[in-house]
């Protein structure tokens, strides 16, 4: 392209010098097309020309594309004298009659954002590309849901001399694409005419010749998806063996025309036949559930696949490598069975073998119906690759066997649980149950124990549960109910949906709530399989007349839900006026010398020093000590069996009416110490960065705010002080007369000199692998930046370096969230969902950290740490700032990027350099932890009250 056509300001270009040629291919589809014209005729780009070519339509399309063209010069309608059965024809005749320099194309029903004709023309125009990509939106009509389409092409902006240097692209076949007029007419490029996805082998073909491709970043196509009972493209009608054909024979053609000067390219057309193509197929076998067509479709792809070499199929994950075997063994049974493990249903499914440690999936089944050597080594895994993941994150397959009715509103559950890896068996103290819970409303939950027995022989336990529906339903929402099977052991646990396989009578099972309300408004429960296939209930359908008396009786009704509302209704705001008019009212109520109220991280846990506490209390006095769960709690597990719920009614009256408060944080602000009250502050650990006044220093805070940050001090009776610098920096920041408590942290009790069988139980909860050392990556919270982070380290990388002899723990702040990719799972344990720090550090053998208050807690156990801190100079000069400079005291050393990260982990871990500065540091900053901190300050702060 001359290059005074790449330096042009496309906004300078008269509109009748058009930069871009859209055409649109339309049959049929009056209904979609104005839309689809108007989103080409409003982008911000004008100098464009949108070329209509009607395949002769008979709905009156190409009348609704003429009126249109009446009201903007910029359109050109054209028709085909008969139908040509595809887009092919009609877009080829668009290509011929564009004058743009460049031309994309666009489906009747889909749309193109609206700065996606100036996107694509400025980057093909800067860079003189023959052709030019942008991200592909999916949008679900139905559920008015967005999703990408192989946006992990687009994470960058790329410009390519070859579709070699990345040809990942090859996965991208949509029309969305912009190519230069001047190039399809150079070379040649046309779709087919005579077959459907002709789309495939345009891409391909145009990929192969251009010289220069250009990647953006931006969003430039919107392919919206319609509920199949609506709308079918040609090319969506799965339903037809005639379409797997269509697509066959577009694939074959690919395969001819790739030359020998593209081998990478080739590769991955072949790659994408297993995971995109043959994919959308395998999907329709598991979905439709007719054996009949499933043989159909399989007999077709099995010589598609045996044109996939063998090194390409064995480099797949060994789940896709399954679906391959599977096929070849022509068993939709198997098929589906190997979906499952796909689509993350489960993380394997059906019988496993062992041998040489490796696994073997169905090995018979693949043996009785397929080239054995080959099917065979496509099943055949290493045994880490599932005997890694943890337990608690292992998707296990629960099936519904069986439902039977008992009356008085109880039904029996009977079930099956696969235990593929013998990983359940190994918990000989895990505790099963069914948990049902409200999906809306007051979103109670009700668990229900489980009888199992297991099957060694067949690695399967099968079990019984007898569950209920609530007596007191919650008749203002009449919510549906999820069902769940939870495994606990200690601090962790699973949580996984119960799958129903079979068709059942569901009116039989139909529970009816007892009590004179329930049957006055006829609440009745029906259970039925959602549409990911699992157990749930819902209330049963009534008739009009039953729904206007539910509507007269409503208030009757709901002065039975009182006493349930008062416990768990959540809905009003947290700190509104009315809130704060009801803790009021509650402050007029006597005080309960009785009762302790516990609270950890706002509700967010029952651990730390708060829960060590409550334990301790619960085992030597006679009080009444309840804590605080938030609905924002990832668990259940950990609360006892006092359990008041974050911002209900309840919570309200527990903090106006107990006597003693212990919290690690803060309480709402509305909360007013009463004449009497006791309130214990344990914080939740030794800092590094500034705090409360300290930090505010730095700032700029309102005199009021810090007028009101000393009230809500003054309120502490006593404080946890783990160590002289503890007690040194936190009482001047937060100006607090608390009464010391003796030194030590009740959390940190365990990590004082642990025996063997406690730090076993944790690695056992946790699930890491004994096999390999556990490190601990556990970053600060910085900040400004709450919910999902992104790590500054790159997992693929420490997978590859170190996976072989370490696993990888994470540990995210608790405001944070991150997301581990599927194939690392086992060799990096995401532990955010495991309340019990204590735990975490017992099970780890080396830490590493940044800035965050886990280095003094760690200390405790005088075990190897690595500080990664990456950014230290931008941290250190930060306005909150720190007490002191980790450069010059550490208890572990200093690592800038994650090369030399890992190269301090292998260190540490194997000569362990830093013991005597980790010592002096402990001394200085940490403390010495007695082990009984929870026992002294009981015996502190209730002595004989208890």
């Amino acid at each position: 392209m001359p290059q005074e056509a790449t330096n042009r300001n496309i906004n300078t270009v008269a509109v009748n010098a058009p930069v871009m040629s859209v055409v649109i291919a339309a049959y049929n589809d009056k209904e979609h097309l104005p839309d689809a014209m108007m989103s080409v005729l409003n982008q911000t780009l004008r100098a464009i020309e949108l070329i209509v070519v009607d395949d002769a339509s008979t709905d009156g399309t190409y009348e609704t594309a003429k009126a249109i063209a009446l009201t903007d010069d910029r359109v050109q309608v054209l028709r085909m004298e008969k139908n040509t059965g595809g887009a092919g024809a009609p877009r080829n005749r668009g290509i011929s009659a564009a004058v743009g320099e460049y031309v994309t194309f666009l489906d009747s029903d889909d749309h193109l954002e609206r700065h996606a004709c100036a996107n694509l023309a400025r980057a093909g125009l800067r860079d003189g590309s023959d052709v030019v990509l942008g991200k592909v939106r999916r949008f679900d009509v139905k559920t008015q849901k967005a999703s990408g389409w192989y946006h992990r092409l687009f994470i960058e902006p790329r410009t390519l001399d070859s579709v070699e240097e990345f040809p990942d692209i090859a996965m991208d076949t949509s029309i969305s694409k912009a190519c230069r007029r001047e190039f399809l007419e150079q070379n040649v490029l046309t779709f087919p005419e005579d077959i459907h996805y002709e789309d495939l082998v345009f891409a391909a073909e145009v990929y192969q010749s251009a010289k220069k491709i250009t990647l953006i970043t931006d969003i430039t196509y919107i392919w919206n998806l319609y509920p199949e009972a609506t709308r079918k493209s040609i090319t969506h009608q799965r339903d037809s063996i005639n379409n797997l054909d269509f697509r066959i024979e577009a694939l074959n053609r690919i395969f001819t025309a790739i030359d020998a000067q593209h081998p990478l390219f080739h590769r991955q057309l072949l790659k994408k036949v297993i995971v995109h193509d043959a994919q959308l197929y395998v999907n329709d076998i598991v979905d439709l559930h007719n054996d009949e067509f499933a043989l159909q479709i399989i007999d077709r792809l099995i010589p598609l696949l045996n044109q996939v070499p063998i090194e390409i199929i064995q480099e797949l994950e060994f789940q896709r490598r399954l679906i391959v075997a599977a096929v070849l063994s022509k068993s939709p049974k198997l098929i589906r069975e190997a979906m499952e493990t796909l689509r993350l249903e489960s993380d394997i499914s059906g019988d496993l073998s062992e041998a040489n440690q490796q696994y073997i999936w169905e090995r018979e089944a693949i043996s009785a119906n397929s080239d054995t050597a080959l099917a065979i080594s496509l099943v055949t895994f290493p045994k880490r690759d599932l005997d890694s993941i943890p337990w608690h994150q292992f998707r296990y397959r629960h099936t519904l066997l069986n439902m039977k009715r008992l009356g008085n509103n109880r039904l029996r559950i009977i079930g099956r649980t696969e235990d593929p890896i013998n990983s359940l068996a190994r918990l000989t103290d895990a505790s099963w149950t069914v948990r049902i819970y409200e999906r809306a409303g007051l979103r109670r939950f009700w668990t229900f124990p489980l009888e199992s027995t297991f099957d060694e022989a067949t690695r399967t336990y099968r079990w019984e549960s007898t569950v209920s529906m609530p007596t007191i339903p919650d008749t203002a929402t009449l919510p549906r109910m999820s069902v769940r099977i939870d495994i606990t052991l200690g601090p962790a646990r699973n949580i996984r949906p119960l799958i129903v396989t079979r068709r059942l009578r569901w009116k039989r099972f139909k529970l009816d709530p007892t009590g004179w309300h329930s049957w006055l408004f006829n609440s009745k429960y029906q259970p039925y399989a959602t549409l990911n296939s699992a157990l749930a209930f819902r209330p049963s359908p009534v008739n009009e007349r039953r729904k206007q008396l539910r509507t007269g009786i409503k208030l009757v009704t709901y002065a039975h839900l009182l006493r349930e509302r008062y416990r768990y209704d959540t809905s009003v705001k947290h700190e509104s006026k009315f809130t704060r008019m009801a803790y009021a009212l509650f402050r007029l109520l006597p005080m309960n010398p009785k009762t302790v109220l516990v609270e950890t991280n706002m509700g967010q846990s029952p651990y730390d020093s708060p829960g060590e506490i409550r334990l301790e209390l619960e085992k030597t006095s006679q009080l009444t000590v309840e804590q605080v769960r938030s609905d924002l709690a990832g668990s259940t597990t950990g609360f006892g069996s006092n359990v008041v719920r974050k911002n209900s009614w309840q919570y309200y009256h527990r903090l106006a009416t107990s006597k003693y408060l212990i919290d690690n944080q803060t309480l709402p602000r509305f909360y007013k110490k009463r004449a009497g009250q006791i309130y214990v502050q344990t914080w939740h650990g030794i800092p590094l960065k500034k705090m409360g006044l300290d930090q505010f220093s730095n700032q700029v805070v309102s005199k009021a705010k810090i007028e009101e940050f000393r009230e809500r001090n003054s309120y502490w009776d006593y404080l946890t002080t783990p160590s002289l610098y503890f007690a040194k920096v936190f009482t001047r920041a937060f100006e607090t007369s608390a009464k010391a408590l003796p030194t030590g942290s009740p959390r940190n009790d365990r990590l004082v000199n642990p025996n063997p069988a406690t730090v076993t139980a944790a690695r056992t909860a946790i699930g890491v692998d004994f096999d390999r050392k556990s490190v601990l990556y556990a970053p600060t919270f910085r900040d400004g930046h709450r919910g999902p982070v992104a790590l500054e380290l790159d997992l693929d990388l420490w997978v590859q370096e170190m996976a072989d002899q370490y696993q990888l723990l994470l540990r995210p702040h608790y405001l944070n969230s991150i997301s581990v990719p599927r194939h690392l799972r086992q060799h990096v344990i995401d532990t955010s969902n495991i309340a019990d720090t204590t735990s975490v550090l017992l099970a780890a053998d080396l830490v590493i950290t940044d800035y965050s208050s886990i280095m003094f807690d760690y200390a405790t156990l005088d075990r190897p740490q690595v500080l990664y801190t990456y950014d230290l100079d931008r941290y250190s000069s930060a306005k909150r700032g720190t007490y002191f400079d980790v450069r010059n005291y550490s208890p572990g050393p200093l690592t800038f990027d994650q090369q030399s990260l890992m190269a301090r982990v292998r260190e540490q871990s194997e000569s362990d350099t830093y013991s005597r500065q980790r010592s002096s540091f402990r001394e200085k900053f940490c403390g010495v932890e007695p082990g009984d901190s929870a026992m002294q300050t009981v015996a502190t702060v209730w002595g004989r009250e208890k």
